[in-house]
């Protein structure tokens, strides 16, 4: 079954009187590390929907003792994906 995620997302803004609203989809991996090693990352992408135009995309990696890299939305996922701030990850 195919969901329309836009028709999704109007209808809670609408029902669920929300403001600010992401459609969700997450990965889970393995990162190098600069000290050689490797640590397991969470990244959620969160889709704000067509209507947010130059802000639609933002790309979160956690890694798994709960630092976040930093990093800031675009409109593509892929300029999300790279604006991220990766070397924060190994810290």
């Amino acid at each position: 079954m195919q969901i329309d995620k836009a028709k999704v997302m109007k209808e809670l803004k609408k029902t669920g009187k929300f403001v600010e609203l992401y459609h969700k989809i997450s990965f889970v991996g393995y990162r190098k590390t600069e000290q050689g090693g490797a640590c397991r990352v969470s990244i959620d992408i969160l889709d704000a929907g067509e209507e947010a135009g130059n802000i639609r995309y933002h790309c979160v990696p956690t890694r798994e003792d709960g630092k976040i890299a930093g990093g800031s939305e675009a409109s593509s996922i892929e300029d999300a994906i790279r604006l991220v701030h990766w070397w924060e990850l190994d810290e």
